[in-house]
């Protein structure tokens, strides 16, 4: 058996086995390209704010959490913050998210709270938003860590397949970019197929590659080692982050010490752990962490004297990779233009590929027909 019959087997065996997985996971992927259209239209006007004056100031961090810990009553834990236009880009209150009582954490309660005037709009359970369920399903496929395992090995071979795709689209004759230029709709309706399977394989190759390794360090990074640890594994830790001091440190106050430390950008996340170092997210104008930013800064929870800010573009390559990875899989690393419309082209053309793949390997490979000398030099000849 050839190299070239050999691979494209492998190829078509393959990808036809896991057609449908990856037809699940590219096509909920595509839709979270319209993820903040999703919540807003589940919650309407729980999620929108205006600024009252151009000049209008956001209240205090510490206001916030009061006013969502003021609705929700003593049975409610805040676990942090997120700000307007974090994660769900067109979301314009801040949200202030939480444990109640025999709650589940990986659905906490997410209390919205208009950032302009402090006041609470409403709540809701993360378990309830579909567009989180899109995430959950695109992410573990509703299968938990198992699922998430099976999604990063899909993101692996969708590596794969584009190095063997393009291998097996190459001309072994003529101009390569004469052949990129256009694809041959000549011939039967599978041999046009075929052709337009290849070509736009070939163009969207570099999407494929970028979207899928990303899902795969997003979904298990741990396969990566340290090479690509996140921020948190810069979290400080040493004798005077164990001490206890009188009082206890806000997030507000937390978040005016990074602030002084770390001027020139906002906040845009908070996260609280009992106990633990209070971890505030800063952004700025060009920062690769478009959701959250590249600048950290630990605050301790009861020694206001105590803290640690870090740039990430200071650290590590494989560092930075690891703290841009989830903004890069979603598409903000390109802008709130660009980014979703390379999302869902990256979407649709996996469920295309698929589809397509499908049939092309079981109406013409499978056949074993060879080309003729009036088949142009893409027809799969054994």
């Amino acid at each position: 058996m050839s190299v070239r019959r050999f691979l494209r087997l492998t190829h078509g065996w393959i990808g036809s086995v896991l057609a449908l997985f990856i037809v699940l996971v590219a096509g909920t992927g595509a839709s979270l390209a319209f993820m903040s259209e999703m919540f807003l239209a589940q919650y309407g006007e729980v999620l929108e704010a205006e600024a009252p004056a151009p000049d209008a100031r956001p209240v205090d961090i510490d206001a916030l959490f009061a006013s969502a810990q003021e609705a929700r009553g003593d049975a409610f834990t805040p676990m942090g913050l997120l700000m307007p236009h974090t994660r769900v880009p067109k979301v314009e209150t801040a949200m202030v998210f939480g444990m109640e009582d025999g709650g589940d954490p990986d659905y906490p309660m997410m209390v919205s709270v208009d950032p302009w005037t402090g006041e609470t709009k409403g709540a809701f359970s993360l378990g309830d938003a579909f567009g989180h369920d899109m995430i959950d399903f695109h992410y573990e496929l509703t299968m938990g860590q198992a699922g998430a395992t099976f999604v990063a090995l899909l993101g692996l071979l969708l590596l794969g397949f584009a190095l063997t795709g393009l291998w097996l689209w190459w001309p072994r004759k003529g101009s390569v970019w004469k052949k990129a230029r256009a694809p041959s709709l000549k011939g039967k309706a599978s041999m046009q197929l075929f052709s337009l399977h290849g070509w736009l394989g070939v163009w969207a190759a570099l999407l494929v590659v970028v979207f899928g390794l990303s899902g795969t360090a997003t979904a298990r990074p741990d396969w990566f080692g340290p090479a690509l640890a996140d921020a948190d594994a810069l979290e400080p830790v040493g004798a005077e982050w164990k001490r206890l001091c009188d009082g206890a440190v806000s997030p507000g106050m937390a978040a005016a010490n990074a602030l002084t430390r770390l001027p020139g950008r906002e906040v845009s996340t908070i996260y609280l752990v009992p106990n633990e170092p209070i971890h505030v997210f800063l952004r700025g104008r060009n920062d690769l962490n478009r959701m959250e930013g590249d600048a950290i800064y630990w605050q301790h929870p009861t020694c206001a004297g105590t803290g640690k800010a870090i740039h990430v573009a200071a650290t590590g390559i494989p560092t930075q990779l690891g703290n841009m990875m989830l903004s890069l899989h979603g598409g903000y690393v390109f802008g709130p233009v660009l980014g979703p419309i390379l999302v869902l082209l990256t979407g649709l053309s996996l469920v295309f590929f698929s589809v397509s793949g499908v049939i092309v390997f079981f109406t013409r490979t499978l056949r074993g027909k060879r080309r003729t000398p009036s088949q142009p030099d893409w027809f799969p000849a054994e």
